[in-house]
């Protein structure tokens, strides 16, 4: 085999383990979440880099692993990128888990009836010394007919 097959061959396994990284790295499946969740959020809170205010919140499903956060009184809201950690989660159990660092909420995860998911932004950062989790339950929506806008 010359060079120049070679390198288009790997270059044919490269671009298809970008456009199927489930198949070729054995991930756990995307995760999704029920479109008829709420939350009431009792205090200012981050995710990523945007901080939202306290307040009632859906919490809707985009494209698998994006999770839109909005929060009609506030007229804000923001996406939730999630990868699954595998594990499950009882019924009954559905829940924000918040990371508190030096006062400040930062959502961490989040459980549901699928299993378990962190944000990609917190995937990787262990608690230092002093954080602690704070938990908010989880609940279905009563309006189902209300749409969900992402922020713009």
């Amino acid at each position: 085999m010359n060079i120049r097959t070679a390198v288009t061959l790997w270059v044919i396994a490269i671009l298809f383990a970008l456009s199927r990284p489930d198949i070729a790295f054995g991930q756990t499946p995307t995760p999704r979440v029920p479109a008829s969740l709420t939350a009431h959020i009792p205090f200012d809170f981050s995710i990523g880099g945007t901080r939202l205010p306290a307040g009632d919140y859906s919490i809707s499903p985009g494209v698998p692993s994006v999770v839109v956060f909005w929060n009609k009184a506030g007229d804000v809201g923001e996406q939730v990128f999630l990868v699954s950690t595998g594990a499950s989660v009882a019924s009954g159990s559905c829940k924000l888990i918040f990371v508190v660092h030096d006062g400040k909420h930062h959502l961490r995860a989040i459980w549901y009836s699928e299993g378990e998911a962190v944000l990609t932004s917190e995937f990787n950062l262990p608690l230092s010394a002093g954080d602690t989790e704070t938990e908010v339950k989880l609940l279905k929506q009563n309006h189902d007919g209300e749409r969900v806008r992402a922020r713009q």
